[in-house]
């Protein structure tokens, strides 16, 4: 479950195992005036909030989140959630994994370059879903 708090006070959450959820993440995010109303995203997970707040003086910000998935033996399996802030040409991302040993999040700050084409159909490519 990720929440993401805007602001005028509203914190609105998504589902990102409900298709219906993510479908309605990826339209919003894709919205400019939304992401500019953002002011921190975060999972909740096991009744704790791993927060990425906005990221202060950049030009460009987008948001991205999905959940992170293992094919070990040929089957799929959920392991995680991701949220991702691309701020200019930083992008950070956090990964909660699921699970109870060892409890995990995951932390990553990469210098990625400016994004120059965003292809219309499939927003969340350009090397976030790695």
């Amino acid at each position: 479950m990720i929440k993401v708090n805007c602001k005028d006070g509203k914190t609105i959450s998504f589902d990102l195992a409900s298709e219906e959820d993510v479908k309605k993440w990826e339209s919003l995010s894709s919205e400019k005036e939304f992401v500019n109303s953002i002011t921190g995203i975060s999972i909740l997970y096991n009744t704790y909030w791993h927060t990425l707040p906005l990221p202060k003086k950049f030009r460009n910000i987008r948001f991205h989140a999905k959940l992170v998935k293992s094919a070990k033996g040929g089957v799929e399996k959920i392991v995680g959630e991701r949220i991702v802030c691309q701020a200019d040409d930083i992008q950070i991302s956090v990964i909660t994994y699921y699970g109870n040993r060892p409890k995990m999040t995951r932390i990553d700050i990469r210098r990625i370059g400016k994004i120059r084409y965003i292809p219309p159909k499939r927003r969340v490519g350009n090397g976030i879903n790695n």
